[in-house]
């Protein structure tokens, strides 16, 4: 059984590109969209300013929650994932390999990355380069699928 929820869980990850991200510091909560990679072990990785406000809150707070899922307007149909884990900055070591990862998903953020073309695109790739690699590692996940049944869901603990 854990072995079809990984698979159902990996098949989401790829499924989806963008993820919300909660933090909370001095107890005031935050959310924010953003792109994320994975890799087999289920981490998530997603690059960010380091001045942005999730960020800073990483700092103080690593925990957070995340939500993957498409958006969908009829309640059959929806289909995601809920998270608890830990975030911190990748490391030097790892960021080629994240990044590399990134690059390979994204191919229209590769593209202007390698080869930008004016100062819009300009922009986004200096502060791809110059952005921070963030991983989360989960340590809860709930599927959810009420394809399966209105509120079905699975969850695997770490």
């Amino acid at each position: 059984m854990m072995n079809n929820k990984l698979t159902a869980v990996q098949h989401l990850l790829k499924e989806h590109k963008t993820l919300t991200l909660a933090t909370c510091a001095d107890g005031r909560p935050w959310a924010a969209s953003l792109y994320y990679v994975n890799d087999d072990n289920l981490n998530l990785f997603f690059v960010s300013d380091p001045e942005t406000r999730h960020a800073q809150e990483l700092r103080v707070n690593p925990e957070v929650a995340v939500t993957i899922n498409a958006d969908h307007h009829l309640w059959p149909r929806l289909r995601g994932l809920q998270l608890r884990g830990r975030a911190k900055a990748v490391s030097r070591e790892t960021y080629d390999i994240v990044l590399a990862l990134y690059l390979d998903r994204f191919g229209d953020i590769a593209a202007l990355f390698s080869s930008p073309q004016g100062s819009q695109e300009r922009k986004i790739a200096e502060r791809l380069a110059n952005g921070t690699f963030f991983q989360i590692t989960p340590n809860w996940i709930r599927l959810i699928d009420n394809r399966e049944g209105f509120g079905f869901r699975e969850e695997i603990e770490f």
